[in-house]
């Protein structure tokens, strides 16, 4: 079977595409690609495609764009008491909300005390939905009422860490009661400063 990336896939002919499970080998997918053409005929071809292109795919609309200035936190936050990362602590990031991220040296310049929300939007700015977002807090929701608030609960966000977050809309897929962490780091090159958000779980110590 001839083998492909996503980028080589040209269709000159009306097609339609329908994902089937992964094959043995867990880093393939199979497409099944049906063309019609202008004469009614159709035909149906089964493709492997690399399962890390399809994902490079993914995580580049699940990440975005990342403000490379977070700026500072919310009005209203309360600062961690005794926090188990120190501001201005060095530390390593075990987290991947970007590419580059995971791994790398960062020095903490925030820890807060709040609820923190994994959740799933439509970006204002017209690009795809995105799942699974690590994270936003209590006080980046517009009037969310008391928390923490359940799975599943509608929200707006109020924060713009990424472009199109501001004035998203969304649901609640995850909750974490938790000290949250503002970080700077360099990751691809980039330097980011007060990265929000990373929680005591994906920091380790130097």
């Amino acid at each position: 079977m001839r083998r492909f990336t996503k980028a080589s896939i040209a269709l000159a002919a009306t097609a339609s595409l329908a994902l089937t499970a992964c094959g043995d080998d867990k880093d393939e997918e199979e497409i099944v690609v049906t063309t019609t053409a202008d004469n009614g005929a159709t035909e149906t071809t089964v493709v492997e495609v690399d399962k890390d292109d399809h994902d490079d795919h993914d995580d580049h609309h699940a990440h975005g764009a990342h403000k490379t200035d977070g700026g500072e936190a919310p009005a209203g936050m309360t600062e961690a008491s005794n926090p188990r990362f120190k501001v201005g602590e060095k530390v390593r990031i075990d987290a991947e909300h970007m590419p580059g991220m995971e791994d790398a040296i960062g020095t903490v310049t925030g820890a807060y005390t709040t609820t923190a929300y994994e959740v799933d939007y439509i970006p204002t700015d017209g690009s795809p939905r995105v799942d699974d977002h690590k994270w936003v807090v209590q006080e980046e929701l517009q009037d969310p009422g008391n928390a923490p608030l359940r799975d599943g609960d509608p929200i707006v966000i109020d924060a713009d860490h990424l472009d199109g977050m501001k004035g998203a809309k969304g649901t609640i897929e995850d909750v974490e009661q938790t000290t949250v962490y503002m970080v700077d780091f360099e990751a691809n090159g980039q330097k980011y400063t007060n990265h929000k958000w990373v929680t005591e779980d994906e920091l380790e110590k130097l």
